[in-house]
């Protein structure tokens, strides 16, 4: 049986709250600011405490619950019936520290399956809640909830839900809506849940689950996500709240859960852990681990136009690891073949990530920009008989893509600001240098991967006003086994230029087992250059971010240059230092470097 995605629902309240508008976004402070890194390590993921055998309360409907929630005292579990209905008309509040629980008609709390891990093992058992409802944690709980063991919401299944506008201060339209809570690092704990997303009337939603503040979530399971609404789980980190308060420094935790697509559903734009994606250079500080992910358009993304397993605009605070993508019912997406660069732009934006998609050695690419936004496989074949020509070029924007056994010989590259538009181009941005043959834009989590490629500018007669390199990055990628062949002395177009000032740059590039070839002339250029420059001198730079790069440059050859590495290719510094091997700073953080042959 495929499973697939959905998100998580309830977070339970005092009274059927009155809805009002949708305040959707915070306005956060500093929001085109990069943070500094914050240094802490990630947070240890630890198991939600055992739940009690007993509940304190009983409930077997929709008005009981309600009733309960509002008479309920500190710490109290309420108990939700598996003989019960629970059918709401309207929101669900919950302002103060209580867990809500599936229970049998005498209150014994019924667990999920724990042999296997699952909590749809034992959904047929839950109590489900259901109808046109939300349940809404606001804002004003806040200070109520700090110094207790907070909301806990656990082995409850969520179906024919009607997805309304949710909160009366911080608003979504969702299932569960978590205001601005969590100061003193008492989370809100959503655990062993089940949505069935078959069954969930989302027309619009912003996410099964959508959170301002502190949230913990595990062992549940999101099935069935429907493309009626964008998001399974969204953080929302315009508050310090997400991270425990100003004065902790914790991070929501999404641990071991399950997202599936509905069968035969669209997943474009679907995505199924959003971590501040809104606010990318906010520092959320999540946690997104050993979940399994299948049916989604790709694995990981860092845009807000892209669908993708896991959206991570936090900047440097996020922790990725140990998650699945896939798709259970086995097996890899079709090969495809295209023959010119519309072809190519169109199967990329109908296939799945994992998808091959092979460059006819016939074919002709020589005009346009090819967007990489899923983790595809781009491949010119055996030989590298495909060839990149005129002013094509990739924009790759997906994390985990790959590029591979291709030919660039462009005649034109990077663009003109007088007569080219950027946007029109593979330029990421306005600066000198910003633009490539092959430019990767922010991303991280999994590197891309450029293999066996051969750039040639001995056709090179264009290269535009903006210094554009073979090979710009932003973002996470892997150099390896390619060949760069009659780069020019005479202009500054490097082979490679990693410019840091993006966090996603900084976390471990390697370029290794390739070959630079140069010719003659005076011009300051680099093969590979990392950081950006003035004056001819790597910048020190006020946040240490060229101090900080991370790139590590091993067992490649460089023909024609003068010095394996230098920081300074000023005039000031003889002529004999403006063709570098590597043009970096060099701190310890900037560039590691071992095995490499440098001829003059």
């Amino acid at each position: 049986m495929k499973l697939k995605t959905l998100s998580m629902l309830i977070a339970v309240s005092l009274s059927a709250g009155a809805l009002t508008g949708c305040n959707f976004y915070d306005s956060p402070p500093n929001n085109n600011v990069e943070e500094p890194e914050n240094g802490n390590p990630p947070p240890v993921v630890t198991p939600p405490p055992e739940l009690p055998d007993t509940a304190d309360i009983v409930t077997k409907s929709s008005d009981e619950l309600i009733s309960a929630l509002s008479s309920a005292e500190s710490g109290q579990i309420i108990g939700l019936s598996n003989q019960g209905n629970f059918d709401f008309a309207d929101s669900i509040e919950i302002t103060k520290d209580i867990t809500l629980v599936s229970t049998d008609a005498d209150g014994n709390v019924i667990s999920r399956d724990t042999a296997s891990n699952s909590a749809y093992a034992a959904a047929n058992n839950y109590a489900v809640i259901s109808g046109t409802t939300c349940i809404n944690i606001p804002d004003s709980a806040d200070q109520v909830l700090k110094g207790t063991e907070g909301v806990r919401i656990a082995n409850i299944k969520f179906e024919n839900i009607n997805v309304i506008e949710c909160g009366t201060d911080s608003t979504s339209k969702s299932v569960i809506n978590i205001g601005k809570v969590g100061d003193g690092a008492v989370p809100v704990t959503l655990d062993g849940l089940v949505f069935d997303g078959a069954t969930i009337n989302e027309d619009g939603s912003h996410g099964w689950i959508y959170s301002r503040g502190y949230v913990n979530v595990s062992n549940s399971q999101f099935l069935d996500k429907k493309n009626a609404g964008m998001d399974v789980i969204n953080l929302n980190c315009g508050s310090n709240r997400v991270v425990g308060g100003s004065a902790a420094s914790v991070g929501s935790v999404f641990d071991n859960n399950e997202f599936t697509v509905l069968d035969g559903e669209s997943n474009s734009g679907l995505r199924g852990v959003v971590a501040g994606l809104q606010f990318k250079d906010k520092t959320c500080q999540a946690t997104v681990s050993n979940n399994s992910f299948s049916g989604f358009e790709s694995e990981t993304t860092t845009f807000d136009d892209t669908g993708a397993a896991i959206a991570d605009g936090s900047g440097d605070g996020a922790t990725i690891e140990g998650n699945t993508f896939g798709d259970d019912e086995g097996g890899n997406p079709d090969p495809i073949t295209v023959i010119n660069v519309d072809e190519l732009n169109e199967a990329i934006s109908e296939a799945a990530a994992g998808t091959v998609i092979t460059l006819d050695a016939a074919g002709t690419f020589d005009s346009g920009v090819i967007n990489v936004d899923k983790a595809v496989i781009i491949d010119g074949g055996e030989g590298n008989n495909a060839t990149i020509t005129g002013d094509a070029c990739f924009t790759v924007k997906a994390a985990g893509a790959e590029i591979k056994n291709l030919a660039f010989e462009n005649s034109k590259l990077g663009w003109d600001d007088e007569n080219d538009v950027m946007e029109e181009t593979c330029a990421l941005g306005s600066s000198d240098g910003q633009s490539g043959a092959i430019s990767v834009d922010a991303v991280s989590g999994a590197p891309v991967k450029l293999s066996n490629l051969t750039f040639d500018a001995a056709n090179t007669t264009d290269f535009g006003t903006k210094k554009a390199s073979w090979v710009f990055s932003w973002g996470q990628f892997e150099l390896t086994d390619s060949t760069f062949n009659n780069l020019s002395g005479s202009i500054q177009n490097n082979g490679v230029f990693v410019n840091c000032g993006k966090s996603q740059a900084r976390q471990g590039s390697v370029l290794s087992g390739n070959t630079f070839n140069i010719t003659a002339g005076g011009s300051e250029v680099a093969a590979i250059k990392v950081g950006d420059s003035t004056g001819g001198i790597i910048k020190d730079d006020p946040n240490d971010n060229n101090k900080t790069c991370n790139v590590t440059v091993a067992d490649s050859e460089f023909n024609g240059y003068a010095v394996e590495h230098t920081q300074d290719m000023s005039s000031d510094t003889g002529k004999d230092n403006r063709q570098a091997a590597i043009f970096a700073r060099e701190e310890v953080g900037a560039i590691t470097k071992s095995g490499n042959i440098v001829t003059p």
